[in-house]
């Protein structure tokens, strides 16, 4: 406050009296005597913090913390907002740590404000941020966020306010990324996550799933951040290293040097393309982000498997949807961050839906499946090699570490998708040309059942599925009854609602999106759209049955054409390196599997195309 900053110099503002005396106009003064305030506050330290002796470590330091209403006129400056406030809140005990649990997001906002207040008026606000704060304050956020910490994970089981606690600690973290040191930030968040996973390692899988949401739900908001993708350093990696060398005439020892320095970065993949140590610590936020998904598919958790993909899905939406990485050279770097992912999926192509169908149908005898003569007579027996070599490439060495529903199996494989068709070629070459043969069995693994997910099945069974979507549970009808005696926009029902959510509380944004601040208007009856649709006008749809076949149609043409892009990817990886080519095998597997689905004409003509010149290119 100017006014308080003012009476702290000692400088009174025009206009205003000093305390004890008569105004310009013969008021009496609006401020009360110095000796009064100070013994006031004296007083009120020594009741709420003992300094008295029983506590003297802490009397010591609050007695100059809060010294400075204590000593009004004496202190030349005044102690800030956002430091005791994170003070307090670190040493907050019995009934004023529920009131600061129940009250959290309060606290929180009042310390973001505070912070930008103080950056305001000290003019430091272009000042580099490791100089913005003091060591002290940034202290007292790691103690604080420690505490904070340990208290959502001793008390997971309560829904309510461990949930806002965790949403609001989440908020405050994001916030901190636009005025803190961002590296001292990623601290923070790394100690969360830490903690966290190390409780959730040690407890039994059905009691951690509490806890496994507390923590995607905390990724969720922490990457929600507007820089996202900046933050996360995407100019590191393959795409980084072509723009050739920094001096026009560089000498032998420079050449040697940086030349030195690809190999080392490109020749070991799991640097820039595997979910390794060295990416994580890179790119720390996506590499939090994929850590969890690879941990999710190691549970047989639904709903976390719904989540952690969930997150990675919506976040590939974002950066899809962004003018700012429209441009293909942008979007292909922004794509480089995600190349885990296709890791991840090669390890858990045994979970994905679909997957046992196919394993059973190859060893079905009745199957119209390529045998070794059909594979000699389109492209000689040295191509293909032999039966048992192509049998051998199977899944059955590949054990299924959970198993996916349809639905999480058709997201994630968009995810994977969306990545190797953003991903420049070159990039995806250089990695799976150091990748074992298995692994590269293992992706055309996951195309095939790219494209058995994908699939355009027609009119009657989008009618189908949409009739069995529509299929009412229990649960609706009960819903449906309390609406009927509560009517759609009934203050009952408002109340009703509001009351399921803690008092003032931020709302969380959801996983489907559905999470919004509150308004007037938060609880009046909106329409829902379908599923995957954008609803900008903010109109109602209405399923319509030729549009949804129009859709389906075009999608399963587009993934049709991204499996296509890769296998050409995976031929050249062949021809490149010194690779078996019974992988040639697999890509033919697919090819074929891709004519025993419904395709369009225009996928036949390029999938025709591609089969010439692997007839053409490997003659014998």
């Amino acid at each position: 406050d100017p006014a308080i900053s003012n009476y702290q110099h000692g400088r009174m503002p025009k206009g205003s009296s000093l305390p004890g005396r008569q105004g310009p106009f013969g008021e009496p003064g609006f401020m009360a005597d110095d000796d009064e305030i100070r013994n006031i506050m004296r007083n009120f330290q020594s009741h709420q913090y003992g300094l008295d002796g029983t506590d003297g470590n802490l009397a010591s330091r609050l007695g100059s913390d809060l010294g400075a209403l204590a000593a009004l006129g004496n202190a030349s400056v005044g102690k800030l907002v956002h430091e005791q406030l994170a003070l307090q809140l670190t040493l907050s005990k019995d009934s004023s740590r529920d009131s600061v649990l129940e009250c959290s997001w309060f606290y929180f906002e009042l310390m973001i404000k505070a912070m930008v207040e103080h950056l305001a008026t000290a003019n430091t606000l272009n000042a580099p941020r490791k100089h913005r704060f003091s060591d002290q304050f940034n202290d007292d956020i790691l103690n604080m966020v420690a505490s904070f910490t340990g208290e959502i994970i001793s008390k997971h089981r309560k829904q309510g306010r461990i949930t806002q606690l965790n949403s609001c600690l989440a908020f405050f973290l994001h916030d901190l990324l636009s005025v803190m040191d961002r590296g001292f930030v990623f601290s923070l968040i790394r100690t969360y996550m830490k903690e966290v996973t190390a409780n959730i390692t040690i407890m039994e899988p059905e009691h951690s799933s509490v806890l496994w949401e507390l923590q995607i739900d905390f990724l969720r908001i922490i990457s929600s951040h507007e820089h996202f993708i900046p933050l996360n350093l995407p100019q590191y990696g393959p795409a980084g290293f072509t723009s050739g060398s920094s001096s026009p005439t560089p000498s032998l020892r420079s050449i040697d040097s940086a030349s030195s320095f690809i190999s080392t970065m490109m020749g070991d993949r799991s640097s820039w393309a595997e979910l390794s140590s060295e990416f994580r610590r890179q790119h720390f936020l996506v590499g939090l982000c994929l850590t969890n998904l690879f941990n999710a598919l190691e549970q047989e958790n639904g709903d976390v498997h719904t989540k952690s993909i969930s997150i990675v899905r919506n976040l590939l939406t974002t950066h899809d949807l962004d003018p700012r990485y429209s441009e293909p050279d942008c979007r292909a770097r922004v794509a480089n961050l995600y190349l885990p992912v296709i890791g991840i999926i090669i390890d858990a192509v045994g979970a994905l839906h679909g997957a046992a169908e196919l394993q059973a149908s190859r060893d079905d005898a009745t199957t119209p499946i390529i045998d070794q003569i059909t594979a000699q007579q389109i492209a000689g027996s040295a191509m293909f090699g032999t039966l048992e070599s192509m049998r051998n490439t199977d899944m059955q060495n590949k054990p299924a570490k959970c198993s996916l529903s349809q639905e999480n199996t058709r997201h994630l494989l968009a995810t994977f998708l969306w990545v190797v068709k953003n991903v420049d070629n070159n990039v995806l070459k250089q990695w799976w040309s150091e990748l074992p043969s298995e692994r590269l069995h293992y992706l055309c693994e996951v195309l095939r059942i790219t494209l058995t997910t994908f699939q355009y099945k027609g009119k009657h069974a989008l009618k189908k599925a949409r009739a069995q979507q529509i299929i009412r549970k229990p649960s609706d009808v009960k819903n449906q009854l309390e609406d009927m005696m509560l009517g759609s926009r009934n203050h009952a029902k408002e109340m009703m609602q509001r009351g399921a959510s803690r008092k003032g509380a931020p709302p969380s944004p959801s996983i489907d999106g559905q999470g919004r601040r509150w308004n007037k208007t938060s609880f009046s009856s909106v329409p829902r759209t379908l599923p995957d649709s954008l609803d900008h006008a903010g109109h109602s749809l209405v399923w319509d049955p030729e549009l949804e076949a129009h859709i389906e149609g075009n999608l399963a043409t587009e993934v049709s054409m991204i499996v296509l892009d890769t296998l050409f990817v995976v031929e050249q990886v062949v021809s490149s390196t010194e690779h078996s080519q019974t992988l040639l095998a697999s890509v033919l597997r697919v090819m074929l599997h891709a004519l025993n689905t419904t395709q369009s004409t225009q996928f036949l003509q390029h999938l025709f195309a591609l089969q010439r010149s692997l007839v053409s290119k490997y003659p014998n």
